[in-house]
C-alpha cells in the first residue's frame, strides 16, 4: 500500500485503472483488495469515526429528536465535513421529528441487513442526498459503504440536496 502523508496531494485514481482484482495506480499494480484493506486501515487510523459511532449509539438508546441531530451533526460535520451541508440544510431545521421518523425506518432497514433501502429512505430526507446518506447509513450499520461524492459522480448517482 502506496504511504499517505497527512496534508499531501493525491490524484484522485479514475476507474479506468480498476480491473476486476488488480488496480493500476502511477504505473505500479496493487492486488484489489490488498489495496482496498490498506485504504480501509489508513480511513480508520486518520479519520474520526468514533464521535458519530457514540452518539450514533446514544440516538438508538435515546430516540430522541434531539440525539438524532446530534448523530447528523457529528456525522456531517465532523467527519463528512459538510459544514456548507449543515449550514444550508440542518443547522436551523424545524422538522427533526419528521426526519427522525424516517431514520428510525432507515436504521430497522439497516439492522435487517437491507443496507441500499436504509440508504435510499435516508437520502429522502432533504439536502441529505445519496453521500452523505450513505454516511449516516455507514454508522447505522458498519457492512455499509459510504458513497463518497467523487464516488457518486462517477457511478451517476445525484448528489447531495
Amino acid at each position: 500500500f502506496p504511504s499517505h502523508d497527512k496534508g499531501a496531494k493525491y490524484e484522485v485514481v479514475g476507474f479506468s485503472n480498476l480491473t476486476q482484482d488488480h488496480l493500476d495506480l502511477n504505473g505500479e499494480e496493487y492486488d484489489l483488495r490488498t489495496y482496498l484493506n490498506g485504504a480501509i486501515l489508513y480511513f480508520e487510523s486518520n479519520i474520526d469515526t468514533e464521535s458519530p459511532r457514540s452518539s450514533c449509539l446514544a440516538w438508538r438508546v435515546d430516540g430522541s429528536s434531539e440525539a438524532l441531530k446530534h448523530f447528523f451533526e457529528k456525522t456531517i460535520v465532523d467527519f463528512g465535513e459538510g459544514w456548507r451541508v449543515w449550514g444550508r440544510y440542518f443547522k436551523k431545521r424545524s422538522d427533526w421529528d419528521a426526519v427522525n421518523n424516517i431514520s428510525k425506518l432507515a436504521q430497522h432497514k439497516a439492522d435487517l441487513g437491507e443496507i441500499s433501502e436504509a440508504i435510499s429512505t435516508l437520502s429522502s430526507v432533504r439536502g441529505l442526498g445519496f453521500s452523505y446518506a450513505s454516511k449516516v447509513a455507514r454508522f447505522m450499520n458498519p457492512d455499509a459503504v459510504v458513497l463518497d461524492s467523487i464516488l457518486c459522480r462517477e457511478l451517476g448517482i445525484s448528489g447531495e440536496g
